[in-house]
């Protein structure tokens, strides 16, 4: 009888999943924020609709932006527009009536320039310029856009005006600092002036100086003078004569010599003491009185 021997266990080979061939695979770490990156494709019926939706939302919404900007840009353009017809202030007037003809020629001046009908380009510069070159007797002209209304404001201030001259047949208004303002016939309301009689044959017309600044001034100085002294000036008369004027008195024969570069009223405090000490000796002078020569006065 044969003997039964114990069947030797034998260990079960545990097979390799991967081949001694096969690539090595090597495994790397996906961050959580990749995860899904995969875009998700809805191939469903409402994933269609979806898309219908927003491509027909995209022109509405380029329509809508268009009217924002169009009325956005129609309440710009209101708000900066500036119309050429503007308002004329007068701050300080010597002649009237002016306004009529101020208002005419600045709104001329307007439409001369595109850039001067909006409220940011507006060249109140070079208008204000040409204000004050266009009409001598305003001293100072100032033109700025209002915040809210579309007419641009012009305020104005007209200089005195204190002197008349007489030139070939023709009388001019002279503004104080010696300018020719124009033909006396087109200002009314002007104060009473001293006539100023010319003879050096200077040409007269509009905007031309016929005096210096500190000549009207020395006139005008001596004007006040006398007048506060209850003498009136009738008469200014210019000669050929470089820097010498004649000053003729209201109710006095002679004429007062004068030279210009000296100070007026030392010149007219001296025409005082003069006249009071002739008096005083009986005499008068017949046709002038010489106040050029400081405190030495000669008369005839």
């Amino acid at each position: 009888m044969a003997l039964l021997g114990k069947k030797k266990k034998v260990a079960p080979t545990r097979r390799s999943s991967v081949s001694p061939q096969s690539t090595k695979v090597s495994s790397y770490y996906t961050p959580p924020s990749r995860t899904h990156s995969r875009p998700q494709i809805d191939g469903s019926k409402r994933g269609e609709q979806k898309k219908s939706n927003t491509a027909k939302s995209n022109p509405r919404k380029t329509l809508r932006n268009i009217a924002i900007v169009t009325i956005a840009s129609f309440f710009l353009y209101n708000l900066l527009h500036l119309r050429s017809d503007p308002i004329v202030v007068m701050d300080y007037e010597t002649t009237t009536g002016q306004t009529s003809v101020y208002e005419p020629a600045i709104k001329q001046m307007l439409r001369g320039s595109v850039f001067n009908s909006n409220k940011i380009t507006l060249r109140s510069a070079d208008l204000e310029r040409q204000i004050t070159s266009e009409f001598p007797e305003i001293e100072r002209a100032v033109l700025s856009p209002t915040l809210v209304g579309k007419r641009p404001v012009a305020h104005l201030r007209q200089q005195e005006l204190p002197f008349t001259i007489e030139s070939q047949g023709k009388t001019y208004i002279i503004a104080k600092d010696g300018i020719v303002a124009g033909e006396a016939f087109m200002f009314t309301g002007v104060k009473k002036t001293v006539l100023i009689r010319d003879e050096s044959g200077v040409e007269m017309k509009k905007g031309t100086r016929v005096l210096r600044s500190d000549d009207a001034e020395f006139f005008a100085i001596s004007n006040y003078i006398l007048r506060s002294k209850g003498r009136g000036v009738e008469l200014i008369r210019l000669t050929s004569v470089p820097r010498e004027a004649y000053i003729k008195i209201k109710d006095v024969a002679y004429e007062l010599r004068v030279f210009l570069d000296e100070p007026a009223d030392v010149q007219i405090g001296t025409f005082f003491s003069a006249e009071k000490t002739l008096g005083e000796r009986g005499e008068v002078p017949k046709v002038y009185l010489d106040l050029r020569a400081g405190e030495k006065v000669y008369w005839q």
